[in-house]
């Protein structure tokens, strides 16, 4: 069975304080001027922090604690908040959350005192920041919101970005919340684009990529994690690649290019131990590890597999990263699985489900719904306050006006256009249910057909096995008695007419009994879908050179009965299509099932495809039977030539 590796989304941006980027060394004069006052020496301090932040970590925690000095020293409150700012990303940086979560909350304590809304933003961003890394996504999603919101009050344009952003990548590793998760994020991407930041275009870009990636959409990933890695390298900015590197690492790995996937995670290893970044190097090495695991070409591989993941493990543990500690547990148990250590194996798996349940629950899908949907809410109540109060204000100039006739006017207008708006929406509504009833009615007939389809298959499949079945297992008996009373009163009859017609009759009671296992498998209804399709496939080739592989994880897993018979349909077509027209000499069958999915991949290393005419008949036979059952079907080249049919089909 294949293992397939969980990306990991790179830590974002935290905010900055609004000022305008300077070069570095305009900054150290002001600093090192003789004249220069200490309150604005703790300023271009925090702003040399800020360019130190993606160069050289030792020199921006420097710059952050010398700045937060003169700060203190004349009770300089920006530069005291700007300055706890610095100190907590550096620490947010070495993966020490609590001693970030400290400082950014002294920072907000000091622009709430302020009145600084700008301020009292990029800490409540940064908070929320250092709870999704710990693993608190109520409060990540909770904190993003109010942060957008204040940012859409100010008008900020790189502080909506920032919130946009942060919040898309908050919804990448939810499932269901990805449509989500690519609406904000090319909101933000459009918003970084208008203040032409590039540290934020390619963090965004570095999310998109592993949004991409979550879509099956590997093209879009490669090309946008690209671009994140030329912006990065421009920026020198090592987390930014190390994030980069790690996620581009996972795309090809799903690509099936270990080779290729291993060298992106040691590039990425090397960047983050550069910068002393505990996180990225636990990922890094936990990647590897998972991918001489699943290789598993050697003994020597999977020691060597255990070692990076004990290693990944004790960073894990080092920042208290959860998600981390899953993925490094998931790692010990699939390698002592493969060494035979059944225990240990074990063990480990019934510590990594716990934690496992633990990061998304239904309840939490639900706090996080939840909030979203708070935040639309106060903003359309805002909106609505707004709107109130703008037309009452051009109510109050009506009346001082007093001008009836553009008064009636106006009404006329305003009754035209609800008028037009409302026929447009009932027209459109109308459209919307014709449409429906369409497509409804289109499914209904399609489900009818095939339900008629298959109990007429069962009905003759039964007559087959019940009757003329019947009837040939009694002739054969009938005849082999015959044949013997022949051979005994030694009349003159050829042994070998004898044997031919022998040979006929069973090859005849053969046919029946497979038309009618073909009509209806029998294994299918008995033993279920899993066990059917390798019979299937063993049964499709085996008069043949080709050499067979089917892999599963839910041997004993049912579905309702519709569902497994159209995989089973599916299944027949894609094999008789490779036997017709792949010239391959390797065919692949698997069926996955995960939490939503039952998942049915073929794969041939045949000529390939070139054109998939979706008009054919057996294109449209599936794709018709497959709609009965809300599943979908995706045909494309395999990375190793020959052609990967994937269907899918929802659980439940």
């Amino acid at each position: 069975m294949r293992h397939f590796l969980t990306l990991l989304v790179a830590i974002g941006c935290f905010a900055n304080q609004g000022f305008a980027a300077s070069k570095q060394d305009s900054l150290w004069q002001v600093y090192t001027a003789k004249n220069t006052p200490d309150s604005t020496k703790a300023t271009a301090l925090a702003k040399l922090g800020f360019i130190y932040m993606n160069t050289n970590l030792d020199s921006m925690l420097w710059a952050g604690k010398t700045g937060l000095a003169l700060s203190l020293k004349h009770n300089f409150e920006t530069g005291k908040a700007k300055n706890y700012n610095i100190i907590g990303i550096y620490y947010a940086y070495q993966s020490r959350y609590d001693s970030a979560s400290k400082y950014f909350e002294n920072a907000l304590s000091i622009f709430e005192q302020m009145h600084d809304t700008s301020g009292i933003s990029s800490q409540i961003n940064n908070i929320g920041e250092i709870s999704r890394l710990l693993g608190d996504y109520d409060k990540t999603l909770q904190y993003y919101m109010k942060s957008l919101e204040l940012e859409e009050v100010l008008h900020n344009e790189f502080g909506i970005a920032t919130s946009l952003n942060n919040i898309g990548s908050f919804y990448i590793n939810n499932q269901p919340n990805l449509p989500k998760a690519k609406d904000y994020l090319l909101k933000g991407l459009k918003a970084f684009e208008k203040v032409n930041d590039d540290n934020g275009l390619a963090m965004v870009y570095g999310n998109l990529g592993e949004l991409y990636r979550h879509l099956e959409q590997y093209d879009s990933s490669i090309y946008a994690l690209q671009k994140a890695i030329v912006l990065d390298s421009v920026l020198k900015n090592a987390h930014g690649l190390s994030s980069d590197y790690i996620n581009l690492g996972n795309v090809s790995h799903l690509l099936h290019r270990s080779d290729e996937s291993m060298k992106y995670y040691e590039m990425a290893n090397k960047f983050a131990e550069e910068i002393d970044e505990l996180q990225l190097q636990s990922i890094a090495l936990n990647n590897i590890g998972a991918v001489l695991i699943e290789n598993n070409k050697s003994v020597s591989d999977l020691k060597r597999a255990l070692e990076l993941t004990r290693k990944s493990y004790a960073l894990a543990v080092e920042i208290d990263g959860p998600d981390e500690k899953r993925k490094a547990l998931k790692n010990f148990a699939d390698a002592y699985e493969k060494l035979g250590e059944k225990d240990l194996a074990l063990s480990y798996f019934k510590q990594w489900q716990t934690i496992n349940d633990s990061i998304f629950t239904a309840e939490k899908n639900e706090k996080i719904v939840e909030i979203e949907t708070r935040y639309q809410t106060e903003k359309k109540e805002q909106e609505n306050i707004k709107l109130k109060a703008d037309n009452a204000t051009k109510d109050l100039e009506i009346s001082n006006k007093n001008n009836f006739l553009l008064t009636l006017a106006l009404a006329l207008i305003l009754i035209l256009a609800g008028g037009t708006v409302f026929y447009q929406r009932y027209k459109a509504r109308k459209e919307k249910e014709l449409s429906t009833a369409i497509i409804v009615e289109r499914e209904e007939g399609l489900k009818a057909v095939f339900d008629a389809t298959e109990q007429e298959r069962r009905r003759i499949a039964k007559d087959l096995h019940d009757g003329v079945g019947q009837q040939m297992s009694a002739l054969k008996l009938q005849w082999s008695i015959l044949a013997e009373k022949m051979r005994q009163s030694n009349q003159q009859t050829d042994a070998s007419i004898l044997a031919q017609l022998t040979k006929i009759l069973d090859g005849a009671a053969d046919d029946v009994r497979n038309i009618s296992h073909q009509m209806m498998p029998r294994t299918l209804q008995e033993k279920g879908l899993a066990y059917a399709l390798d019979e299937l496939l063993k049964k499709s080739f085996l008069l043949t050179d080709y050499t067979t592989n089917f892999d599963t994880n839910c041997e004993d897993f049912r579905m309702d009965e519709k569902k497994e018979l159209s995989l089973y349909r599916i299944s027949q077509e894609l094999l008789n299509n490779i036997i017709k027209h792949s010239k391959a000499n390797q065919v692949s069958v698997q069926l996955i099932k995960s939490r939503q999915w039952l998942s049915l991949i073929v794969e041939d290393n045949g000529i390939g495809i070139s054109d998939i005419k979706s008009d054919g008949i057996g294109m449209l036979s599936m794709n018709s039977r497959i709609s009965t059952v809300n599943g979908d079907i995706n045909l494309e080249p395999s990375p190793n030539s020959g052609t990967v049919a994937t269907v899918r089909i929802p659980i439940g």
